[in-house]
């Protein structure tokens, strides 16, 4: 039976100014699907509308909204057919909220800020980037439209319903809500709650609309970014697709976090990158082929699929060499697919997110966040990025990432039984106050009163947690938290003050004052296993990324593990991801190798592959997330995948341990872990 999650997917974009004429007149459908086809394509988004408002289709129920120079009215109905015969899927892309036309006729439609004018973009700024608000008369219009797709075109391949910002509006419809439920619209906070509501109910409204029209059609909302609030409405999507461009305003740093936290909600997703060497909407540039060689190799080894973007021409003729840059990292993908579908991650450890505390108007991939995950990839942790509702008995280490605050009465009695049954926590700076009173939770070693008197201050590293870092003072520049520990709690780690705060009165040298050498509050505290640090030192790694602190925490991470799932004695630029296929028997160990540059100054990029060559792997077996309850656990074979190569391994029964080679590293590596239970 075919899969129905496509793995090598392609968004073809198609936003087509009006002002351009000729549309899709070089259109040939049997070249368009078999460059497709021929570029291992599986599925590839089309456009019934796009950005500047136009249809793509011969709508009957809107005839005046088809592009004005269309040359081929059935322009979608056509590559649909043309890649059916391919067997290439064609779900059909759609705009919510970015609709030029409709953003010039309806006004009274558009999302409104506190000043009374449109969000985003001003009169004579170029782009159609103004919000339409979806509690307004425009969800009529938008079911209108979704259901002229469903009569033109009957049952379809799926909908990318694009675009929901959560926007604090402030729009007549809004404003009329917010009133009729009692709350005060002139707090933006308590605006960004309700848009988030608005958008719940919205996104629950069209999913039963549709499903009501094709069951089971596949669904999903584009909001910019996947966060925590994808938990409650999780129902509404089928799958998810991570929007993660590198060239453009993401980064590399935006696509780990969020897929290891969109993996935990149990639907099928794919990362989404572009052939674009920026982002959407450069056309004319092809993106290094071992960029997207990484960016597509690491959504398998992350237990994704994948999504390239790419931009159709308005004159509709397919580019060749778009296809043969995405045909040889596809025809790679489709290779590795086998090791891939159906995998689920082994993790040893957890991250818990600080958008789910921060509220509606804060994004995802903070720095705290992203400078956590960041550390544990280099130091070889499997980790997931969670929230409150996930099972936290999975993981033998949660993460408080500096700013886990205010902390809700629920998710500190969860986090208190999950260390009263044994689980270890690593918190940091502020985590841990909680919401209606402002204490700190009782789990915690210390007590936070407030901000540190000095900053930058310093920390004394001396001790077995200190181990591997000179007997000295650090900087830490990032002002901590003023820890006071509590009865039982152990102090590990003093702070240094400086002579005095770097002010125009009082300075020394060129940056920051030097040590006094008088001690100040506690710089890290523990109690059980409960470690407390006073400073933001995942955000410290996110911006400085100092050798000092990363040693600290690894000596903290490792005291708490002890022996990892996986340990390599390669660069830390090698990254090993686990994943298991129990229907097989197998574990997967995905080995990623590459390095992104910033040799341009505006981004990074991937350019060269640097081979690794003989790394040597162990890997626990006696863990519960890879052992087998219950059973006796033996590994059968270790081969590369593909090719079936055989590695020679070693099993050290007493430790619950295998160690074996990778003779070479070439970019992505898998390696396949056969096991039977005994």
């Amino acid at each position: 039976m075919e899969p129905t999650f496509k793995f090598r997917q392609v968004h073809l974009d198609f936003h087509t100014s009006g002002l351009i004429p000729g549309i899709g007149e070089a259109f040939d459908p049997e070249e368009f699907a078999e460059t497709i086809a021929k570029a291992h394509v599986d599925s590839i988004t089309c456009f019934a509308r796009c950005h500047h408002g136009w249809l793509y289709y011969d709508s009957k129920a809107m005839p005046e909204r088809i592009h004005p120079h269309l040359k081929r009215k059935n322009l979608l109905k056509e590559q649909i057919d043309a890649c059916h015969k391919y067997g290439i899927k064609v779900p059909i892309y759609t705009t919510i909220q970015w609709d030029d036309k409709i953003a010039h006729e309806h006004y009274d439609w558009l999302c409104i800020d506190a000043t009374g004018a449109p969000f985003r973009v001003a009169q004579f700024q170029p782009g159609f980037y103004r919000n339409i608000c979806v509690n307004s008369p425009y969800v009529e219009f938008f079911k209108e439209h979704l259901r002229d797709i469903f009569d033109y075109f009957g049952e379809v391949d799926g909908l990318f319903l694009d675009i929901l910002n959560i926007t604090p509006c402030c729009c007549n419809h809004c404003m009329a809500s917010m009133r009729e439920l009692g709350l005060d619209a002139e707090d933006e906070k308590v605006r960004y709650e309700f848009a988030q509501s608005v958008f719940d109910r919205f996104q629950a409204e069209i999913t039963a609309f549709i499903h009501e029209i094709q069951p089971g059609c596949p669904v999903f909302y584009n909001v910019g970014f996947l966060g925590t609030q994808h938990r409650k409405n999780r129902d509404t999507f089928t799958h998810f697709e991570i929007e993660s461009l590198p060239g453009g305003a993401w980064g590399y740093g935006h696509f780990a976090p969020t897929a290891l936290y969109a993996r935990t909600l149990g639907l099928p997703w794919t990362g989404q990158t572009g052939r674009f060497h920026l982002d959407w909407g450069d056309f004319s540039s092809l993106r290094y082929l071992a960029s997207l060689q990484y960016e597509c190799f690491r959504a398998l080894a992350y237990g994704g699929g994948c999504s390239i973007g790419d931009q159709l021409h308005p004159n509709g003729k397919i580019n060749p060499h778009t296809y043969e840059l995405i045909g040889k990292v596809y025809k790679e993908v489709e290779e590795k697919e086998p090791w891939c579908r159906g995998a689920r991650a082994v993790t040893e450890a957890a991250v818990l997110a600080p958008m789910e505390f921060k509220g509606a108007s804060t994004v995802f991939v903070v720095e705290e966040l992203s400078g956590a995950v960041k550390f544990l990839n280099d130091i070889c942790i499997q980790a997931d990025v969670i929230d409150s509702q996930a099972d936290f008995e999975k993981y033998q280490l949660i993460i408080l990432p500096d700013i886990i605050e205010p902390l809700s009465e629920e998710a500190a009695l969860k986090l208190q039984a999950y260390i009263n049954q044994g689980g270890a926590v690593i918190s940091s700076y502020r985590s841990g106050i909680l919401k209606d009173t402002g204490e700190t939770a009782e789990f915690m070693p210390a007590s936070i009163a407030g901000d540190t008197e000095y900053s930058p201050d310093f920390i004394e590293m001396k001790g077995a947690v200190a181990a591997g870092i000179p007997e000295m003072e650090f900087v830490m520049y990032e002002r901590g938290a003023k820890l006071e520990p509590r009865e039982g709690a152990e102090v590990l780690l003093q702070t240094m003050e400086p002579y005095f705060n770097r002010t125009w009165e009082h300075f020394c040298s060129h940056r920051h004052t030097p040590c006094s050498y008088k001690y100040g509050p506690p710089a890290l505290v523990r109690k059980g296993k409960v470690y407390q640090f006073a400073h933001p030192v995942f955000k410290n790694q996110e911006e400085y990324d100092v050798e000092w602190v990363k040693k600290l925490l690894r000596n903290v991470v490792f005291e708490i593990l002890g022996s990892p799932l996986v340990e390599h004695d390669g660069p830390s630029t090698l990254e090993l991801k686990l994943t298991q296929q129990e229907e097989q028997n197998r574990f997967v160990l995905h080995a990623l190798h590459y390095i992104p540059v910033k040799k341009g100054s505006k981004m990074e990029i991937v350019e060269d592959v640097i081979p690794l060559y003989n790394v040597q792997i162990s890997m626990s077996l006696t863990d519960g997330a890879v052992s087998a309850a219950g059973k006796k656990r033996e590994i059968k074979s270790v081969t590369m995948a593909p090719g079936g190569k055989k590695l020679e391994h070693i099993s050290d029964k007493e430790a619950g341990k295998i160690f074996f080679t990778i003779p070479e590293i070439h970019g992505h590596e898998m390696i396949e872990i056969n096991y039977i239970d005994k």
